[in-house]
């Protein structure tokens, strides 16, 4: 048996270890939004920790953790990818 955390967003989309995601972030360098994708690989209480990511479609070689808190609320989507 395994036991995780999900996250369940406002709208009722629901992400758990495993699935691909996206999402936005506010940059306050460039003062524009980032557009992330990646694969969940855990969820803490604080983080979500990606691999396989992109940000604004470019790839990103190492796995990240991004908080909770600087990701804009009701971004959150499902991520289709074609075989």
């Amino acid at each position: 048996m395994d036991f995780g955390k999900t996250i369940v967003t406002n709208d009722g989309k629901k992400f758990s270890v495993g699935d691909d995601i996206a999402f936005k972030v506010f940059n306050t360098t460039t003062c524009y939004m980032d557009y992330y994708i990646g694969r969940i690989i855990k969820i803490t209480d604080d983080n979500l920790a990606l691999k396989d990511v992109e940000i604004n479609r470019e790839s990103i070689s190492t796995e990240i953790e991004v908080p909770f808190n600087v990701i804009i609320p009701n971004s959150y989507n499902y991520v289709h990818k074609e075989s």
